[in-house]
């Protein structure tokens, strides 16, 4: 197999994914074309970089919208989702493609995703639910967003990671418990004790703890 020797910046790809990855008006399309996914994976790896780019349109909105269930700020979840496809790119030879690229990319996301949210706790930065329940109306056109979603999202984020990434990929990127398990590196069952007990601490903090949200 031909290995990457394109660099990153030589090829012009992280202004591509940037203006990919802020183009609303972009639709994405369907995610189960798996066999597309892997011939686009082999295009790139020969040294085409348009390959990629169709990658990135395939999937910039499914990514950007995890991204945002973590960031709750435009700018920082489209600088996380930015860096999921570089690191995606630059690591494309490591790929192992037997398996899904869907799900290999959602791993580099999700990895992504927790750290920066660890960072996150580190320092102590909070983000209010009031906040990012406006900044969640103008992206996502979603209709207003009641009370007891922020006492939802706040529970939600004082999960341990795997549990909170769990959650996140099977109730709103609606994978299958394969696909965690796959996202995760875990097995089936893990991935279903995860979302199970992930969805009992979310209903026994949101009981016990609703007024330390910020409203």
């Amino acid at each position: 197999m031909k290995p990457l020797k394109l660099q990153w910046a030589t090829i012009g790809v992280p202004v591509t994914v940037n203006s990919l990855v802020r183009a609303g008006s972009l639709e994405s399309t369907s995610n189960t074309q798996t066999m597309t996914d892997l011939e686009r994976v082999e295009r790139c790896l020969k040294g085409d970089p348009s390959a990629f780019e169709e990658l990135v349109r395939t999937y910039q909105q499914a990514i950007y919208r995890l991204c945002y269930r973590y960031a709750h700020q435009a700018e920082d979840a489209y600088d996380l989702a930015q860096d999921a496809f570089l690191k995606a790119y630059q690591g494309l030879h490591t790929f192992n493609r037997r398996s899904s690229f869907k799900t290999w990319l959602y791993r580099v996301a999700i990895n992504n995703c927790i750290n920066f949210a660890q960072r996150q706790k580190t320092h102590g930065e909070e983000v209010e639910a009031e906040n990012a329940e406006d900044r969640s109306v103008q992206i996502h056109h979603e209709t207003e967003l009641n009370e007891e979603l922020g006492v939802m999202r706040a529970a939600l984020e004082q999960l341990p990671p795997r549990q909170q990434a769990a959650i996140k990929l099977r109730v709103y990127e609606e994978l299958s418990y394969e696909e965690i398990a796959r996202v995760l590196k875990c097995t089936v069952s893990t991935a279903k004790t995860n979302v199970f007990f992930g969805l009992a601490n979310l209903r026994k903090l949101m009981k016990v703890e609703p007024k330390k949200v910020k409203t």
